[in-house]
């Protein structure tokens, strides 16, 4: 597997690692309830922000009625080193819609190269209708083991649907 800078790559069970511009690893990302979750102190890391400012972007999201927090805050339970000591503490995170809200509102390079990741996928979604993370289709181990049987039955389904020009046979059968 490759680590392009810029990639959001599996660490295996529920974490997912941001590797950064400069190729090293940057943030853990969590993955829950079929989204990801980051913390305030994480996205600050994300975006190259103080925390502060994470802070401020989060309750003008709120505050404006861009999102709502019950649906886009939940506590997950963090161990952490606090000097010689292991302590346990629930810990708030934001889910993606929060994470993308926040991306789009902050002004920083790494900010910037955010928004222009997006704004590709989102065109590249648009005019093609899907988008595929080629990279990490390439590397199979955390996609499970019919994963690609279903991929292939959606795409059947799909093209079953379409209207047949020319009498072209499908390539898939």
């Amino acid at each position: 597997m490759t680590k392009e800078p810029g990639a959001i790559v599996p660490a295996g069970g529920e974490f997912l690692v941001f590797i950064g511009d400069d190729g090293r690893t940057h943030v853990h990302v969590r993955i829950a309830e079929g989204t990801v979750w980051l913390t305030q102190r994480l996205m600050a890391e994300l975006y190259g922000k103080d925390v502060r400012t994470i802070n401020e972007h989060l309750q003008a999201v709120y505050g404006e009625g861009e999102l709502g927090p019950e649906a886009t805050i939940r506590k997950f339970r963090i161990v952490r080193a606090e000097g010689p000591r292991e302590v346990s503490r629930l810990i708030e995170h934001y889910s993606l819609p929060a994470i993308l809200a926040v991306g789009y509102r902050v002004r920083s390079t790494q900010g910037t190269r955010f928004r222009q990741w997006a704004t590709a996928r989102l065109d590249e979604f648009l005019v093609k209708g899907f988008i595929l993370d080629d990279e990490r289709l390439k590397s199979t181990a955390h996609l499970g083991d019919d994963y690609f049987d279903q991929l292939l039955d959606r795409i059947r389904d799909i093209r079953a649907s379409e209207p047949r020009r020319g009498g072209r046979p499908s390539a898939l059968g």
